[in-house]
């Protein structure tokens, strides 16, 4: 969606970003635009300061708390997962426009410097051409040129995220290296890849205009976890994150964010440990009276 279409006047915009970078030099990685350029990132900024009211998340909580009517085209900004450029690149610039925001981290990520598997995928594919055979039931894939590696990522994504309970992402990362004949690559200093630092987190943290919140410990889809899975990713995010900047985690999303990636044996575990709040990445804008656990948001790409 083009960012000037995106605030509503009457509802509260909550805006999901994952990355901010330098310059585009990549030909298949961040193909969806995940990761948004430096330039227009700050042109984004530029309109929404223009156009629209600045809330952070807290306060599209207290308003809806009192029953107070929301300042006209509300909004607030999120990141998702704890990419270092969120810090390097975003953080300075978010400074520059006082735009109040919330970055929610997945702790094993961060503390291991880890890529998700679809990121393991898009860094083979970047810099290797081979042919998969008998692959999720497809006879053939020639990963040989760029359409079909943009068509391949596009399927895998479509597959997983429909059902992720269906498939082992770790078994089809391994298969995919070892059709390519290549060794698993898990972390990287590339803009795309590296995430923030504990300390970077805890400098986010400590400026009054930002708001730090749990995503996981390790980036999960939550509905098929079993209890035990449930209670340790929700509990292990939560207290990595608080030891670390010495306050209390009250917010959460979930990873993917979709329908089927979270329910109410996940939002109870939630709730259970004082988290009052976990958007979904579901597209959308939100009344003041919205449920603060399917609180919709809007990518722009």
């Amino acid at each position: 969606m083009h960012f000037n279409k995106i605030l509503k006047k009457d509802k509260f915009t909550l805006i999901l970003f994952h990355g901010v970078i330098s310059n585009k030099k990549t030909r298949i990685r961040n193909y969806t635009k995940k990761h948004i350029e430096k330039k227009k990132f700050e042109k984004i900024l530029k309109y929404l300061t223009a156009k629209g009211n600045p809330i952070s998340l807290d306060q599209y909580i207290n308003y809806q708390k009192k029953n107070i009517k929301l300042p006209k085209y509300s909004f607030s900004l999120s990141f998702d997962d704890g990419f270092e450029n969120n810090f390097s690149v975003a953080f300075p610039i978010l400074k520059k426009y006082k735009i109040p925001t919330i970055f929610y981290v997945s702790t094993n990520l961060v503390q291991k410097n880890l890529m998700t598997w679809i990121d393991q995928i898009e860094y083979l594919l970047e810099k290797k051409n081979f042919v998969i055979e008998d692959f999720m039931g497809t006879k053939k894939f020639n990963l040989s040129n760029k359409k079909n590696k943009i068509n391949f990522l596009t399927f895998l994504r479509k597959k997983i995220k429909s059902n992720p309970s269906k498939y082992d992402v770790k078994k089809l990362v391994s298969e995919i290296y070892a059709a390519a004949n290549e060794k698993i690559i898990e972390s990287s200093s590339h803009e795309l890849d590296k995430k923030m630092s504990l300390s970077q987190i805890k400098k986010i943290s400590n400026n009054k205009l930002f708001t730090v919140g749990a995503h996981c410990h390790n980036h999960v889809s939550m509905a098929f976890l079993n209890k035990r899975e449930l209670k340790y990713e929700i509990t292990t995010s939560i207290k990595v994150l608080e030891n670390n900047i010495k306050r209390k985690i009250y917010h959460f999303s979930y990873p993917e964010g979709m329908w089927n990636d979270f329910n109410q044996k996940v939002i109870d575990e939630l709730k259970k440990n004082k988290i009052v709040c976990c958007p979904t990445a579901i597209f959308g804008h939100n009344k003041i009276n919205e449920n603060l656990f399917f609180l919709k948001r809007i990518m722009i790409t």
